[in-house]
């Protein structure tokens, strides 16, 4: 056998063994445990994480991320334990179309400088969703500003709902699953 011989052989056998074991890509992907929800929560959301970071918004149009917390009020960030420091929309206002969102969140809460949000009704049907923009560097544990802008039709005057800010999970694992959610008035 002639020595180029022995080489094709070797690259058909290299080709073949990178298809075989390199991993593939599906569409169905498996349903995350609920074992490491946020614990505390409040509000009409009862729903799994998704493994996207896509819209968390089922077939019915209703929120189905991870079940949020409600978002304490800080005026103080330099506690540990603060992860995201709502400013605007302020608790207990009433809110109109366009919503100005703003605040800082820390690095963590973010991937590739985004993180999902959304504003659903008192059911947890989706009115507006969107992404949260961090306005600096967010490779960081530090605090990290972020603005977002949601447009939603009218709602009824003193209806209620909720402004859902999620922590974005590209793992999809549900031990980094998180979010946070603001009562809102219309």
């Amino acid at each position: 056998m002639k020595p180029y011989h022995y080489i094709t052989i070797v690259l058909i056998i290299a080709v073949a063994a990178v298809l075989i074991f390199m991993p593939r890509s599906t569409s169905e992907q498996p349903a995350p445990s609920l074992a490491a929800q946020p614990s505390g929560s409040s509000g009409p959301m009862n729903a799994e994480p998704s493994n996207t970071s896509a819209p968390k918004q089922s077939a019915s149009g209703y929120y189905s991320g991870p079940k949020p917390q409600m978002l304490p009020i800080y005026n103080d960030m330099s506690a540990s334990s603060t992860i995201v420091a709502l400013a605007q929309p302020a608790a207990n206002t009433t809110v109109s179309s366009p919503m100005a969102v703003t605040g800082q969140a820390r690095g963590t809460w973010f991937f590739e400088a985004v993180f999902p949000i959304y504003l659903t009704d008192k059911d947890g049907r989706i009115l507006a969703s969107g992404q949260a923009r961090a306005t600096s560097d967010w490779q960081t544990a530090d605090f990290v500003p972020f603005t977002a802008r949601l447009t939603f039709a009218r709602q009824p005057t003193g209806a209620t709902g909720y402004l859902i800010l999620e922590k974005d999970n590209p793992s999809g694992r549900a031990s980094s699953a998180a979010a946070f959610e603001r009562q809102v008035t219309f």
